[in-house]
């Protein structure tokens, strides 16, 4: 199965290649040199509250806001909120 992997050459080209598990090294795309499997650090972004899902945060966020401003119409409409 082909997975993508960060490789580098000797020159200091790093780019993405397809490999298979199993394979260590491609041809650089920039200059043909042999470039390497790299270990490269993974993006990950956990939500602050739960620590996963961060768009549950993130709509939460938003329907407060909504809801605070609603309720300061409101207050500056009726004196309460409703």
């Amino acid at each position: 199965m082909l997975k993508v992997f960060d490789v580098g050459c000797p020159n200091g080209h790093v780019t993405e290649a397809w490999l298979d598990g199993e394979e260590r090294e491609t041809s650089c795309p920039e200059c043909n040199e042999v470039a390497t499997r790299q270990i490269s650090s993974v993006a990950v972004r956990f939500d602050v509250i739960s620590g996963d899902f961060p768009c549950a945060t993130d709509r939460w966020l938003r329907d407060r806001q909504k809801k605070t401003e609603k309720e300061e119409r409101n207050i500056s409409n009726h004196g309460t909120p409703r």
